[in-house]
C-alpha cells in the first residue's frame, strides 16, 4: 500500500533536491540547476526552476502533485494560470494521459519514486516542515559540478537575453520605436502575474493617439 504523502512533502523532496539521475516520462535525462523559488500565488509551486532535459536548458514554473492525474482532477489543463509550467513533478505514476497545457502544449512529468535516494518511510521520519522550511535558493556547494553549474545557469541567462533582443527587433519592424519602448516597460511593469494586462493598455494608448 502507497503511503500517504501530501503535496506540501512532495514539494520538499523536490526543493531539497532528494532525487538524482532523474528521466522524464518520455525517457530524457533531467538534471536540476536549480528548483526555483517558493510560490505564493495562484497558479505553479515553484517559479523560475533551470534544469536541463538531454543537455537543453530550460526555464520556467514548475507544478507539484502526488499523483500524475491530479494535473486534470484539479483543473490545470483549462486554467491559463498554468502556461508558464514547464514541468510536471509527482511522486506517482498513475495516469498514461500526457499532461497539457491550457495553450495546447504539452509538458514533461518526473516520477520522483523511483528516483529517491532513500525509502518514503525514512524521509517521512526525517522531514521535519514545521521546522526546516524549504530554502528560497539552492545550495551550491552540494552540486557536483560548480563550474558546470556556472556553465549552465551563463547559457540560460544568455539564451533569455537573446530571445528578448530578437523579440524587440521584430516589433521595430512593424511599430515606431517608441511603441516598442512603451510597452516593454509596461510589460516589465506587470511583472509576471500582469504583463499581459498591462500590454493590452498600451495597445489601447496607441489607439487612442
Amino acid at each position: 500500500m502507497k503511503a500517504e504523502f501530501s503535496e506540501k512533502f512532495i514539494a520538499h523532496i523536490w526543493q531539497r533536491q532528494l532525487v538524482t539521475n532523474l528521466v522524464t516520462d518520455a525517457g530524457e535525462q533531467l538534471q536540476i540547476i536549480y528548483p526555483g523559488r517558493v510560490s505564493h500565488d495562484s497558479g505553479c509551486d515553484f517559479q523560475d526552476a533551470v534544469f536541463t532535459i538531454d543537455g537543453k536548458v530550460i526555464k520556467g514554473d514548475v507544478e507539484i502533485h502526488v499523483k500524475s492525474s491530479q494535473w486534470y482532477s484539479h483543473g490545470h489543463h483549462q486554467d491559463p494560470k498554468y502556461n508558464s509550467i514547464v514541468l510536471h513533478v509527482v511522486m506517482w505514476h498513475d495516469s498514461q494521459c500526457p499532461i497539457l497545457l491550457q495553450n495546447g502544449k504539452t509538458v514533461s512529468t518526473i516520477y520522483l519514486n523511483p528516483f529517491l535516494s532513500s525509502s518514503l518511510n525514512e524521509l517521512g521520519h526525517q522531514a521535519d516542515l514545521s521546522r526546516y522550511p524549504l530554502p528560497s535558493c539552492p545550495e551550491a556547494t552540494g552540486h557536483p559540478n560548480r563550474e558546470s553549474l556556472n556553465k549552465l545557469l551563463d547559457a540560460a541567462g544568455e539564451e533569455r537575453f537573446v530571445a528578448k533582443i530578437t523579440s524587440f527587433q521584430k516589433a521595430l519592424v512593424e511599430e515606431e520605436a517608441g511603441q516598442v519602448l512603451f510597452r516593454g516597460i509596461a510589460r516589465a511593469l506587470g511583472y509576471a502575474k500582469n504583463t499581459e494586462p498591462f500590454e493590452e493598455l498600451t495597445i489601447d494608448y496607441s489607439s487612442a493617439s
